[in-house]
C-alpha cells in the first residue's frame, strides 16, 4: 500500500513539474446550494486556479477589484461555470490581493471541491504582451487535443487527491453570519 501511495505523489509532482507549474496551495471545502465560500489569493506573479468538483457543481469566480465576486457581472473580472473541471489563468499584472468566490449551483444541495493554486513557470501570453496575435486556427486544433488530455489528467487527479487535502497552517475558515464562508491563501512569490 506504501508504494501506491509514493507512487501517486511522484506522479502528481510530475506532472505538476512537467506542465511548468509549482503547487503553491491545495484547498478541499464544501458549499451549499446557491451560496458562495470565499479565499483571498496573497501570491504574486501568474497563478493558476484549478477548481475540481467532486459532488454536485462548484463554480468559480475572481475578482481583483470586489470583496466577494457573484455571478453578477460587474462583481467579478475572471469566471469558469463549467460542469467539469474550471481553470481560471490570473495574469501577473492582476492587483492583489486577488478575491475568489466558490459558488454551490443550485441543482446540486451540496458540492464538494478541491481548489488548487499554482505558479506558472512559464508566462503566458496575457502575462507578457496583451495585444500579442491570437493562435492561428490550426494551432488552436493541434493544441485541442492535447489540452482534453491535460483536463482529463487533471480531473482524475483532483479527484484522488479531493479525499486526502488536509486543511495547513496558510488556511483559515471563517463561519460568516450571512452563510458565507471566508479564507485565505496566502504565500510569497515563488
Amino acid at each position: 500500500m506504501e508504494s501506491i501511495v509514493f507512487l501517486l505523489v511522484v506522479v502528481t509532482l510530475t506532472v505538476g513539474v512537467c506542465r511548468g507549474e509549482s503547487l503553491l496551495h491545495s484547498v478541499a471545502g464544501e458549499v451549499g446550494r446557491g451560496n458562495y465560500t470565499y479565499y483571498t489569493l496573497m501570491y504574486k506573479g501568474p497563478i493558476t486556479l484549478y477548481l475540481y468538483s467532486h459532488s454536485g457543481d462548484a463554480d468559480i469566480y475572481v475578482s481583483q477589484t470586489t470583496k466577494k465576486p457573484t455571478f453578477e457581472p460587474d462583481t467579478y473580472c475572471l469566471q469558469s461555470s463549467t460542469c467539469g473541471l474550471d481553470i481560471i489563468k490570473i495574469p501577473r499584472s492582476f492587483r492583489r490581493p486577488v478575491r475568489i468566490g466558490v459558488y454551490g449551483h443550485p441543482s446540486k444541495e451540496l458540492s464538494t471541491y478541491l481548489l488548487e493554486a499554482y505558479y506558472r513557470d512559464e508566462e503566458d501570453v496575457e502575462d507578457i504582451d496583451p495585444f500579442a496575435e491570437i493562435n492561428t486556427e490550426e494551432e488552436n486544433n493541434a493544441n485541442s487535443w492535447s489540452n482534453e488530455n491535460i483536463a482529463g489528467d487533471r480531473r482524475k487527479r483532483g479527484q484522488e487527491r479531493i479525499e486526502e487535502a488536509v486543511s495547513s497552517e496558510y488556511y483559515e475558515k471563517k463561519e460568516k453570519p450571512d452563510n458565507d464562508v471566508s479564507s485565505t491563501l496566502v504565500g510569497n512569490t515563488v
